[in-house]
């Protein structure tokens, strides 16, 4: 998952996540290196071609989910998702 950590929508979908004892990781983009940051955002337009880049930003195998979307993340972990 990539974040902001500001964002209170990112804290609302890791309280979602905490809530349902779901492991995960992620990435403050606004807590790392600019030449990382570049790097990574690079990356997720390269690999999910989203049609906007916004936060929370969860992957999950090959799917992903922009912005608080809990409907969403009930699919991806009723469908198995790690």
């Amino acid at each position: 998952m990539f974040t902001l950590s500001t964002c209170m929508w990112c804290k609302k979908c890791k309280s979602f996540l905490n809530d349902r004892g779901i492991k995960y990781r992620y990435v403050d983009i606004d807590k790392i290196d600019p030449s990382e940051k570049s790097k990574v955002l690079t990356y997720l337009r390269e690999n999910y071609k989203p049609e906007r880049i916004s936060y929370p930003f969860v992957v999950c195998d090959d799917e992903f989910v922009v912005g608080y979307n809990p409907g969403k993340y009930e699919e991806l972990i009723n469908q198995g998702g790690n």
